[in-house]
C-alpha cells in the first residue's frame, strides 16, 4: 500500500516537470528565433592521411538545414576547371567552417559575397573558389595550399583565420572522418538541438563547464583577451609557421 502514493507522487511530479518543461519552450520560442534544424544526410567526411579528414568529393548533403554541393575535388559548389577561363581572375579562399559556411546557403558565404564585390568594383571575370574544410586549422590549410596552386592555378589567395586556429595542434589521426557527422550519436544531439530550452541552457553553461574542465580560460578566451599564456603562445607559433611556409 505504501507503493502507491510514491508511484502517484513520481507521476505528478514528473508531469508538473514535463508540463515546465513545455511552457518554458513555448515562452522561448516566443522571445528568440527557432534553434536550427539538421536534415539528413550532413556532410560527411573521408580520412585523410595529411589532413586527417576531408569532405567526401561529389556528395549532395546539407549543412544544417542549408544544402550543399561538393565538387569533385572535395569542395563547396559547382566543378573547377584546371585553369581558369580566359579574363577570369580566380582568387582560393582558404579556411573552416566560416570560409565553408556552415548553416548557410552558398551565396551566403563569405567567398561567394567577396566574388560579388570584386565583380561589382571592377567590372572583370572574378571566380572565388571556396576551399573551406569544417574542423580545420592554418597548418592544414599551409596543406591545402600546396596541393591546390599546381592543380588549379589561383592568381590570389585569401585566408581566413579564426580565434580556434591559434589552438595547439591536434593529431587528426586520432579522429575517425566517417564518423563526424550521421552518426545515431549526432541523431540524438540534433534532436536535442531542436529545443529552445536545451539550446539556451547549453549556450548558458557551455562558458562555466569549459573553465571547469581545462582548469581556466580556453584558449580562444587567451587569444582574445590577450593575457598570456603558453598554449596560446605554442599555437600562435605554429600559425606563424604556416604563414611563412605559405
Amino acid at each position: 500500500m505504501m507503493l502507491r502514493p510514491i508511484v502517484v507522487n513520481c507521476t505528478l511530479l514528473a508531469s508538473s516537470l514535463v508540463a515546465a518543461f513545455l511552457v518554458l519552450e513555448l515562452f522561448l520560442r516566443m522571445v528568440y528565433p527557432a534553434p536550427t534544424r539538421f536534415i539528413y544526410p550532413q556532410e560527411m567526411y573521408d580520412f585523410d592521411a595529411e589532413l586527417g579528414h576531408a569532405l567526401r568529393p561529389g556528395q549532395t548533403a546539407y549543412t544544417h538545414d542549408r544544402l550543399v554541393l561538393i565538387n569533385s575535388l572535395g569542395f563547396r559548389g559547382t566543378e573547377i576547371t584546371p585553369d581558369p577561363a580566359p579574363g577570369t581572375l580566380r582568387v582560393l579562399a582558404l579556411g573552416d567552417s566560416q570560409t565553408f559556411g556552415n548553416g548557410l546557403d552558398l551565396s551566403e558565404t563569405w567567398p561567394q559575397q567577396l566574388e560579388h564585390v570584386l565583380q561589382a568594383a571592377s567590372g572583370s571575370g572574378w571566380q572565388v573558389i571556396n576551399a573551406g574544410i569544417p574542423g580545420t586549422d592554418t597548418w592544414q590549410h599551409e596543406i591545402l595550399l600546396r596541393r591546390l596552386l599546381a592543380a588549379i592555378h589561383p592568381h590570389a589567395v585569401v585566408l581566413a583565420l579564426y580565434v580556434n586556429d591559434v589552438v595547439p595542434r591536434h593529431d587528426p589521426r586520432n579522429v575517425d572522418a566517417s564518423m563526424l557527422t550521421n552518426t545515431w550519436r549526432k541523431h540524438i544531439i540534433y534532436l536535442f538541438k531542436r529545443s529552445s530550452v536545451v539550446t539556451w541552457a547549453y549556450h548558458l553553461l557551455l562558458p562555466w563547464y569549459a573553465r571547469q574542465s581545462m582548469g581556466g580560460d580556453s584558449v580562444e578566451d587567451v587569444v582574445l583577451s590577450g593575457g598570456n599564456d603558453t598554449r596560446a603562445e605554442r599555437g600562435w607559433g605554429q600559425v606563424e609557421h604556416s604563414l611563412t611556409q605559405m
